[in-house]
């Protein structure tokens, strides 16, 4: 599914036309499921309220209020809002407008996120122009829209500077190799000989997520893979992908994947493809 210019899923209570950018204030149901789609321009989002989870090509990925998230053209995504549901302020940047952009030698290729910093408190300062209707709001949120673009195209170009350093590329697989065990961000800089704040930053900035995320992530997918390839009762997989405790899992699960281990299982199972099951 492809959105013409100005599409977005959810129930829109407010839309401008700012020097080329669309902008749309969407509402979203709690639980409310997207199915993939892309988009006709590029755009970005930046989570108003609410938790939700978002998948690409490039993984799945958490975002909560505050969160600002850019999408190039053509981006296949699908996202699924929790219990709360909640809202987001879009951003479309319209064919003309981008293509002044790229004049500029601004890059717009690739998708970016962020989950605080300046680019955060800029899309805070957005949803305050767009809300308000005095004359000089548009000559503000088109300022504003321009910012965030140069910061998304700076993140960009930072990634493309050179190559992951190698301590970088051992950090990711140590934490592939020893994520079950109760590990620190200490450990794993005194692993690799560099600072827990330096290992800390970097690792955000190239992979977009925090060491602790990553951790979480791959024991999550690991109890996933229980979950549906085995009779293991979920209290004994909590504990063996290294969870405190079945509550425990069971939050971060719910987080990570929108629904809880009981129901996972019970999803795969009960699918076409492996019938009814009484598995808990």
């Amino acid at each position: 599914m492809v959105l013409s210019a100005g599409e977005f899923h959810g129930e829109r209570s407010h839309r401008r036309e700012v020097s080329g950018f669309s902008l749309v204030e969407s509402a979203y149901a709690p639980g409310a499921f997207i199915p993939t789609h892309s988009h006709e321009n590029a755009f970005f989002s930046f989570v108003v309220r609410g938790d939700s989870f978002e998948e690409t090509s490039g993984g799945r990925y958490a975002r909560s209020a505050s969160t600002l998230v850019f999408h190039p053209k053509g981006e296949p995504h699908a996202n699924r809002w929790l219990e709360d549901g909640g809202s987001c302020l879009h951003v479309e940047i319209g064919m003309p407008k981008l293509e002044e952009i790229l004049k500029a030698e601004i890059s717009l290729a690739g998708p970016a996120r962020f989950s605080d910093g300046r680019v955060c408190w800029l899309g805070s300062q957005l949803l305050r122009e767009f809300r308000r209707s005095d004359a000089a709001a548009g000559l503000a949120i088109e300022g504003l829209t321009l910012e965030i673009l140069s910061e998304i195209a700076r993140k960009a170009e930072t990634s493309k500077a050179g190559d992951k350093p190698p301590w970088l590329l051992r950090v990711r697989d140590l934490i592939s190799d020893r994520f079950m065990e109760p590990i620190t961000l200490a450990e794993v800089a005194k692993e690799v000989g560099v600072h827990p704040a330096h290992l800390a930053s970097t690792y955000r900035r190239y992979f977009g997520m925090t060491v602790g995320d990553q951790i979480r992530r791959r024991r999550v997918e690991s109890a996933k893979h229980l979950l549906e390839h085995s009779n293991t009762p979920i209290c004994e997989i909590a504990l063996e992908c290294g969870f405190a405790d079945q509550s425990h899992f069971g939050k971060v699960y719910r987080q990570m994947t929108g629904t809880t281990p009981a129901e996972s299982r019970r999803l795969f199972f009960d699918s076409p493809k492996h019938g009814p099951t009484s598995k808990s």
